[in-house]
């Protein structure tokens, strides 16, 4: 999915909170409705849900809008 890859490249580039260990798994997020939102790192996200568990992941993620990125 959009967001494991997202954290998966993350955690490659050492961005993760407190630098080590996996992420909390977001799979629950993925079986909500979609609703995309924007994330400050380019990267839409499937539903706040799934944002908020890639918060618990990466370092100074902010929400910039709802709906897609539009890159």
């Amino acid at each position: 999915s959009a967001v494991s890859s997202t954290i998966s490249s993350h955690y490659l580039a050492g961005k993760l909170k407190g630098g080590k260990g996996p992420c909390q798994s977001c799979y629950k997020a993925t079986q909500l409705p979609p609703l995309p939102v924007c994330g400050s790192d380019g990267q839409s996200y499937y539903n706040p849900v799934s944002f908020a568990c890639a918060q618990n992941c990466i370092e100074n993620l902010v929400l910039v809008h709802h709906g897609r990125c539009k890159t």
